[in-house]
């Protein structure tokens, strides 16, 4: 277990040395009417805060639904708000309303547990097109849910002083 913690260690670190960086993957359902909205403001905040700022991440988000102005917390639209710029690509399984910055694909399985995994491989090909834009690929891939809450990452500066050492 500690090789295995060490290995991703030196991975942040030769990853966030180099500048290919790091991409995170948030994929998840929707939430529902009755969502306790302090749990995903902890959520988002922890995923903002302690993953993406420190490892100066691009966020790619694959959900229900495009951001809109609609007030509704969905996935995008708590994703828009939290990321910011970091928000590097949007996309939605059969979404109802389409916009020119995010990506609509059909609905593929919606049977559990395979509709995460169809999330996640769509996210992935958000991910692969923003690349290809860039010419470069990412070092690390981090998968977050918006339902769990990370533990905090080492800070950029720490992880570069790692490297340099």
């Amino acid at each position: 277990m500690r090789a295995a913690l060490a290995a991703l260690a030196a991975a942040f670190s030769l990853a966030l040395a180099n500048g290919d960086g790091v991409a995170v993957l948030l994929v998840g359902a929707d939430k529902r009417p009755g969502y306790d909205e302090r749990m995903s403001t902890l959520h988002f905040t922890a995923m903002r805060d302690d993953v993406v700022v420190p490892l100066g991440a691009d966020v790619f988000v694959l959900s229900d639904a495009c951001p809109s102005d609609d007030g509704l917390r969905t996935l995008a639209n708590l994703a828009k708000s939290y990321f910011g710029t970091a928000l590097a690509g949007v996309g939605a399984v059969a979404a109802a309303r389409p916009s020119a910055d995010c990506a609509v694909f059909p609905p593929g399985t919606n049977t559990k547990p395979w509709i995460q995994w169809y999330r996640l491989e769509k996210c992935w090909a958000l991910m692969e097109a923003h690349e290809a834009r860039r010419g470069a690929t990412y070092d690390v891939v981090v998968k977050l849910r918006s339902d769990a809450t990370p533990r905090p990452w080492p800070a950029r500066a720490d992880a570069l002083a790692a490297a340099a050492a």
